[in-house]
């Protein structure tokens, strides 16, 4: 993996939780931050719009793939026709810390025209302007902002494209992450976690004859135990009433299983696992707060935009029209800006499956279970 150190100040304290919980996430070796949606790699409406991006790219293009990941946007494009049988260089950049996998199992002829550069800021990219004629990105780019547009903008060649899918404001992915962001306040505010914490000693007691004839005559861990399964059967009203009840269920079996491995490995192993749920926990919420905070309304989308007035087809009433319209393909001839709707996959999730969106497959935009979903917006915009 070929490293550029990132330009520019320390990291800020919030700059630091966000690379390390990204960092955390794709160490985990999830593709993408729709895991739970897809068996593989992006799939239905998502592949075939990257995929007709890849199509059009000159024999010896340069990419570049912002906000990467693990960078499911170049393995698409290097597992395509238009990889194998050109001279494609492949630039994949993310502020996090990221290794991905997949490359380990290409040829090195292929891998050799793809470099990650893992801790560089989209905002600050250390590459000459006019480098790259297709800047891509999905479920990323919106976190950095307008800095990220004007910046792709620069390293755009001319006749380039740039494409991009982001968060929309009330897509399913923000609307899960509003419902756990909600799930996990009233999660502190009944204690369940602290609770759990509380029982552990009375549990790792409970795992021996001479413990159990302890634990009937003390009444402190009986009350303990009876506020715990209290709260446990408040948590399951609640499941019922969630639309998107995941974060409860998982929460609810995480601290279960904790507490059964007090009972069979002791207290010091199940306080070090459930410290480590509350880390990966925390991180999670923290994924959720920014998918919230910066996925794009239409008065968002438009300021997003601004930078890149110059290019073909990239005035802001085209884009917001067709955002409207929630359309992926552009919307006539010499249309090169294209922002489609529809309910996109969630994030990934706390477990490692995912990192921002619920545990389970994603549901079909009505509701439904596991369908593939459609995206949100995608972006092409050409520079002249």
């Amino acid at each position: 993996m070929h490293r550029i150190p990132p330009p520019g100040p320390p990291q800020a304290p919030a700059r630091e939780a966000r690379i390390d919980s990204w960092s955390s996430y794709w160490r985990q070796g999830a593709l993408h931050s729709c895991a739970g949606s897809f068996s593989g790699n992006y799939a239905g409406p998502l592949s075939d719009f990257w995929r007709a991006r890849f199509a059009a790219l000159p024999s010896h293009a340069r990419v570049l793939d912002a906000c990467c990941g693990n960078a499911p946007l170049s393995h698409l494009l290097a597992t395509s026709p238009a990889f194998a049988g050109s001279a494609i260089r492949i630039d994949a950049v993310d502020l996090a810390e990221v290794d991905p996998p997949w490359l380990r199992g290409l040829s090195q002829t292929l891998a050799s025209r793809i470099r990650i550069h893992a801790g560089v800021d989209v905002a600050m990219l250390p590459f000459d302007a006019g480098s790259f004629d297709l800047c891509m990105s999905q479920y990323g780019v919106e976190y950095v902002g307008v800095a990220a547009a004007a910046e792709l903008r620069r390293v755009l060649a001319p006749g380039g494209c740039m494409a991009a899918v982001l968060h929309h404001a009330e897509g399913l992915p923000a609307r899960i992450a509003r419902e756990e962001i909600e799930h996990a306040r009233w999660l502190d505010e009944v204690g369940l976690v602290r609770l759990a914490e509380q029982l552990i000693p009375a549990m790792a007691l409970a795992g021996s004859e001479e413990g159990r004839r302890a634990l009937r005559a003390d009444a402190d861990a009986n009350d303990r135990r009876a506020r715990f399964n209290g709260c446990l059967q408040r948590l399951e009203a609640r499941v019922q009433g969630a639309r998107f009840p995941d974060l409860l269920v998982e929460t609810r079996d995480a601290l279960m299983a904790i507490l059964g491995q007090a009972r069979q490995e002791g207290e010091r192993a199940a306080r070090q696992r459930l410290e480590a749920w509350q880390r990966e926990f925390e991180r999670a919420l923290l994924r959720q707060r920014e998918l919230v905070e910066h996925a794009l309304d239409e008065q968002g989308l438009r300021a997003w935009l601004a930078p890149l007035s110059g290019l073909q087809g990239a005035d802001g009433r085209a884009a917001v029209q067709a955002w409207r319209d929630r359309r992926l393909e552009p919307r006539g001839p010499g249309c090169r800006l294209a922002l489609g709707g529809g309910r996109a996959a969630r994030g990934p999730a706390r477990s490692g499956r995912r990192a921002c969106g619920p545990r389970s497959p994603c549901p079909r935009p009505d509701g439904g279970p596991g369908a593939v979903p459609r995206p949100e917006r995608a972006g092409c915009a050409r520079r002249r």
